[in-house]
Protein backbone atom coordinates (compact mmCIF):
# COMPACT_ATOMS: atom_id res chain seq x y z
CA UNK A 1 0.00 0.00 0.00
CA UNK A 2 2.88 2.34 0.83
CA UNK A 3 4.47 1.86 -2.63
CA UNK A 4 1.12 2.49 -4.31
CA UNK A 5 0.69 5.80 -2.47
CA UNK A 6 4.28 6.78 -3.24
CA UNK A 7 3.73 6.09 -6.95
CA UNK A 8 0.52 8.15 -6.97
CA UNK A 9 2.30 11.10 -5.33
CA UNK A 10 5.10 10.88 -7.92
CA UNK A 11 2.63 10.85 -10.84
CA UNK A 12 0.69 13.76 -9.40
CA UNK A 13 3.87 15.82 -8.88
CA UNK A 14 4.23 16.33 -12.63
CA UNK A 15 7.72 14.82 -12.80
CA UNK A 16 6.55 11.65 -14.53
CA UNK A 17 6.61 11.64 -18.31
CA UNK A 18 3.25 11.33 -19.98
CA UNK A 19 2.87 8.81 -22.80
CA UNK A 20 1.96 9.99 -26.28
CA UNK A 21 0.70 7.98 -29.18
CA UNK A 22 2.28 9.01 -32.46
CA UNK A 23 1.06 7.02 -35.45
CA UNK A 24 3.93 6.33 -37.83
CA UNK A 25 4.12 4.44 -41.09
CA UNK A 26 5.85 1.08 -40.99
CA UNK A 27 8.85 2.38 -42.89
CA UNK A 28 9.21 5.29 -40.47
CA UNK A 29 8.96 2.92 -37.51
CA UNK A 30 11.68 0.73 -39.00
CA UNK A 31 13.89 3.78 -39.59
CA UNK A 32 13.33 4.93 -36.00
CA UNK A 33 14.23 1.48 -34.67
CA UNK A 34 17.41 1.35 -36.76
CA UNK A 35 18.37 4.87 -35.70
CA UNK A 36 17.80 4.04 -32.03
CA UNK A 37 19.83 0.85 -32.33
CA UNK A 38 22.66 2.70 -34.11
CA UNK A 39 22.79 5.46 -31.49
CA UNK A 40 22.31 2.95 -28.66
CA UNK A 41 19.25 4.84 -27.36
CA UNK A 42 15.61 4.03 -26.79
CA UNK A 43 13.11 5.13 -29.43
CA UNK A 44 11.59 7.76 -27.13
CA UNK A 45 15.04 9.23 -26.46
CA UNK A 46 15.72 9.52 -30.20
CA UNK A 47 12.40 11.29 -30.76
CA UNK A 48 13.02 13.69 -27.85
CA UNK A 49 16.50 14.49 -29.15
CA UNK A 50 15.23 15.14 -32.69
CA UNK A 51 12.45 17.41 -31.44
CA UNK A 52 14.87 19.37 -29.25
CA UNK A 53 17.33 19.83 -32.14
CA UNK A 54 14.60 21.04 -34.49
CA UNK A 55 13.15 23.35 -31.83
CA UNK A 56 16.54 24.95 -31.21
CA UNK A 57 17.31 25.26 -34.93
CA UNK A 58 13.92 26.74 -35.81
CA UNK A 59 12.78 28.85 -32.89
CA UNK A 60 15.95 30.01 -31.13
CA UNK A 61 18.56 32.46 -32.32
CA UNK A 62 22.33 32.13 -31.82
CA UNK A 63 22.07 33.46 -28.27
CA UNK A 64 19.34 30.99 -27.28
CA UNK A 65 16.51 33.51 -27.26
CA UNK A 66 13.18 33.06 -28.96
CA UNK A 67 13.07 34.38 -32.54
CA UNK A 68 9.31 34.71 -32.69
Amino acid sequence: MKKTWSQKKFRDSGKAKKPYHIPLTRSTQEQLEKLAKFKNLRKDQVIEKLILQEYEATLLDEKGKMKY
